[in-house]
């Protein structure tokens, strides 16, 4: 055989496997047990192409290379097919259950015994050459040794296929066949016809279909944001289970305008490099991010401290650290994480996106509730003085900053006990719980008159004012209802307002 056949099937193998190389590293992918074996496959792969150059050259040469070398590069040769073979099906097994089940456990430890006879073999045993027209090849116990690897791994993965074709989509089921199909057809010619040496060819072959299409993880990532999403995040928390240990997630839930959200998950991406921390940031929904940590050298990593998103007037948000189990389902992860957003949600729904306060409905269910416990309060109806001609004036941006800082300011005036709600427009409600005297609730007021009278509205000097109506209400009341508390505290804010403004008055 002349040196320019010997080349050319290398040189195009070497092509393939490095295109390969190149286009893997090029993609974004899944930092997976998967993947690993992947890119131990390539590195062997490569190995063996190099391995198999070497070998035809000292078998059809012995007579001008040593025999430790040609001994030397035949171990390599036949070691670097064996770990090609075994990964190319550990590969399938981890794909196919993503390494969880009873059955993919024997599997694994079945392939890890054929693996560890055939590579004993390999080592150990003599080796014997045949001389053909058309070159010399070997043979003897080292390949019987490696044969056993060959044909345990053929039959294995035409059985797991044809087991687990349905768990599979229809694409990457026709590229793990096809990849199947063609490790069988080229280790059928190479058993039969030894002095044809097309395993190289093969192993580019079935490396290249599976970077080009089962290592193509494009569906796991989303387009608006870069990040993992429920998929991605389903096969990184496998991993995370895989490890047997107790291990945690943080999760992330917001609420506001559509870009607002996406840049400060694309915030806490960069603020969380993969490379770096080593976790992974994923959206299990438009609104919903999670903190995975990486699973490095067989352990999951712990979970960074995490880091608060970018503030926006426009974004409200939450965030909390979920533990789990070692044996805790991925579905039941998922599950704890949208079930904390969806608890989220729920509150936020009671709450005004401007001012982050109760809203009316969840305010009237506070009141009734009290009512119904057989409490005492005191309910003040508050209104800013002169609002609308801030609006007129300064713009309803302005206005909306006010009262955000309105807000604020008489949050911060309150007990834990006490509820503030934004009734609408620029009407606050404020229950004050077991109050029951003129004395207390003035005494409050006026702090509630102090702490409003040193807001400015945006780009103005002068700061605004407030007046107050106020009801106390005790269960010995005939009409307990918030009907008639509302209305009495409402009148009363009125005749603040009719008897000069910023001060309080209480119903008759």
């Amino acid at each position: 055989m002349d040196m320019y056949m010997q080349v050319r099937m290398p040189l195009a193998c070497f092509s393939i496997l490095l295109y390969t190389f190149l286009l893997y590293c090029l993609k974004k992918r899944l930092h997976t047990m998967t993947s690993r074996i992947y890119e131990a496959m390539v590195c062997m792969s490569i190995v063996h192409v190099l391995a198999a150059v070497i070998t035809e050259y000292t078998v059809n040469n012995r007579d001008k290379v040593s025999y430790l070398f040609n001994h030397i590069w035949h171990i390599v040769f036949l070691v670097s097919i064996t770990f090609v073979c075994a990964l190319l099906y550990l590969y399938l097994i981890l794909y196919v259950e993503r390494g969880t089940g009873k059955a993919k456990l024997r599997a694994k430890r079945m392939l890890y015994l054929v693996f560890s006879v055939s590579l004993l073999g390999e080592l150990f045993l003599p080796i014997t050459y045949e001389q053909t027209p058309y070159g010399a090849y070997s043979l003897g116990p080292k390949a019987y040794a490696l044969y056993i690897t060959v044909v345990y791994v053929m039959v294995m993965m035409l059985v797991t296929i044809i087991r687990y074709h349905k768990v599979l989509d229809r694409d990457k089921c026709y590229v793990l066949l096809c990849s199947v199909l063609i490790f069988v057809i080229i280790a059928g010619i190479q058993i039969c016809m030894p002095y044809i040496l097309l395993t190289g060819l093969g192993v580019s072959l079935i490396v290249l279909g599976l970077a080009i299409n089962a290592e193509d993880v494009h569906m796991y990532f989303s387009g608006d944001t870069g990040l993992y999403n429920e998929q991605g995040c389903r096969e990184i928390l496998q991993e995370a289970v895989l490890c047997g240990r107790p291990f945690r997630v943080g999760v992330y839930a917001f609420l506001g305008r559509d870009d607002a959200i996406r840049e400060a998950m694309t915030g806490l991406r960069e603020a969380l490099p993969e490379g770096k921390s080593r976790v992974i940031c994923g959206a299990l929904a438009d609104n919903l991010l999670v903190v995975i940590p990486m699973r490095v050298r067989g352990k999951t990593g712990e979970l960074p401290e995490l880091p608060t998103p970018t503030a926006s007037e426009d974004l409200t948000f939450t965030s909390e650290v979920l533990s789990f189990s070692g044996e805790t389902a991925v579905t039941e992860i998922v599950n704890a994480a949208k079930d904390f957003k969806n608890r989220f949600e729920e509150d936020s729904l009671q709450r005004d996106e401007l001012t982050g306060l109760l809203r009316r409905t969840a305010f009237i269910r506070q009141m009734e509730y009290m009512m119904k416990m057989g409490q005492s309060f005191a309910f003040l109806m508050t209104d800013l003085d002169n609002f609308k001609q801030v609006n007129d004036r300064y713009g309803h941006g302005a206005g909306d900053e006010l009262l955000r800082r309105i807000a604020a300011a008489l949050q911060g005036e309150v007990r834990t006990s006490d509820v503030v709600c934004r009734m609408g427009g620029d009407e606050f409600g404020i229950l004050l719980s077991g109050l029951t005297t003129r004395e207390a609730v003035s005494a409050v007021a006026d702090r509630f008159l102090s702490a409003v009278s040193g807001v400015c509205p945006p780009g103005a000097d002068a700061a605004v004012t407030l007046s107050i109506g106020a009801r106390i209400s005790r269960p010995t009341d005939r009409d307990r209802s918030f009907q008639a508390v509302y209305a009495k505290a409402d009148a009363a804010l009125y005749r603040s307002k009719y008897m000069g403004k910023n001060r309080i008055t209480f119903a008759e």
